[in-house]
């Protein structure tokens, strides 16, 4: 199969977890947990937000197919500084096949599709104007919390007479310290799906419940951590999660057997404690920064690669590499300006998969 990769670049991680399915009739929407992998779509523990089309009938599912595509337009345009033009210009042309589907006049109000992206609102306070009730109970489901629990303490600052349930599955969260919180307490997800021990629970999800009949439940990419919810200054993910109400929130909270959570008793000091201190082991204080990926277009005709990227004029030599990151004995000769790769072969590019380029011994 063809596809296009495209790097997006965020001050924290880009971490939204997106697929469009689209047919001459009908389109499909995910908006989940999941990362692009077997693990992601057929062992790990994940949620998925569904969302279905037809071009014949034009309902509010239209205004979210709109606002995801509203994201995804606009994290593609702040590519387009180093990513090749002709990549991103084929990526957003993608939006003739969706105009069928699309209905950005409706107002989709037991459904909203929410993002985030450095710079702008964060998640928690976009979050905030949907909760305009008071609070009786929170349930917080997830696999990684940030080193200061920034999610748990603005949940209790925002609602601090709520009840607050965190489900996590011992043997893989990562939960690096305790919340000694009298009205919050760990509880074992294990419990509710004994015959799925041993995969990873992946899912992130956030049900809030207010006194009367009010009702959130909210899923998607965006891990209970800092980063993840726009808390930390300077420091934001890019996320997409879907935001149900009313019955919708309640079905969703039915459907994926996460009720049960609240009638499960707190994890034991003991368990919490091993669970802190495999997350302390696994810290890493210091990390590698790992080389950069920059994305080109080829031309096998003319048996030629440009690459745009920054720093191409500290380009001083290029290895071809084949799909095992072996070296190719191929013979090839390149210029670099500021901003432009020009990498010309005397034979045919088509056995190579990557380039790794070098300025001296050092990999860009």
């Amino acid at each position: 199969y063809d596809y296009s990769l495209i790097p997006i670049r965020a001050s924290a991680a880009f971490h939204p977890k997106l697929a469009i399915f689209v047919g001459p009739k009908r389109a499909s929407i995910l908006v989940g947990s999941h990362n692009l992998t077997v693990a992601g779509f057929g062992y790990n523990r994940e949620l998925t937000n569904l969302v279905e089309l037809s071009a014949k009938k034009q309902d509010d599912a239209g205004s979210i197919l709109n606002d995801i595509w509203g994201s995804l337009a606009t994290w593609l345009e702040n590519a387009s500084g180093y990513c090749p033009p002709e990549l991103i210009q084929d990526a957003l042309s993608l939006q003739k096949h969706l105009k069928p589907f699309l209905n950005p006049g409706a107002v989709h109000n037991s459904a909203i599709f929410l993002s985030q992206t450095a710079g702008e609102i964060g998640l928690f306070a976009k979050l905030k104007e949907s909760v305009n009730f008071g609070v009786r109970r929170v349930l917080v489901v997830g696999a990684f919390f940030d080193e200061k629990l920034l999610f748990l303490r603005a949940i209790r600052s925002r609602w601090p007479g709520a009840e607050i349930v965190v489900g996590i599955d011992p043997d893989t969260v990562y939960l690096p310290i305790s919340f000694g919180d009298a009205k919050t307490r760990f509880v074992d997800t294990r419990t509710l799906w004994a015959e799925e021990n041993g995969r990873y629970l992946h899912a992130k999800a956030l049900y809030i419940e207010g006194f009367d009949s009010q009702k959130i439940f909210l899923s998607g990419s965006a891990n209970p951590s800092g980063p993840g919810w726009g808390l930390e200054s300077g420091v934001a993910n890019t996320e997409a999660v879907m935001l149900l109400k009313g019955a919708n929130a309640l079905n969703a909270l039915s459907r994926t057997g996460l009720t049960g959570l609240f009638d499960l008793p707190a994890l034991s000091e003991e368990i919490l404690n091993s669970t802190t201190d495999k997350a302390r082991q696994l810290r890493i204080s210091t990390q590698p920064s790992a080389p950069r990926v920059v994305v080109g277009t080829a031309d096998g005709e003319a048996k030629r690669i440009t690459v745009r990227f920054p720093d191409a004029q500290l380009v001083k030599s290029i290895s071809p590499l084949d799909e095992n990151d072996g070296l190719i004995p191929i013979h090839l000769t390149f210029t670099a300006e500021t901003s432009t790769l020009e990498i010309v072969m005397e034979e045919s590019a088509g056995a190579i998969r990557s380039l790794l380029l070098k300025s001296d011994t050092t990999a860009i």
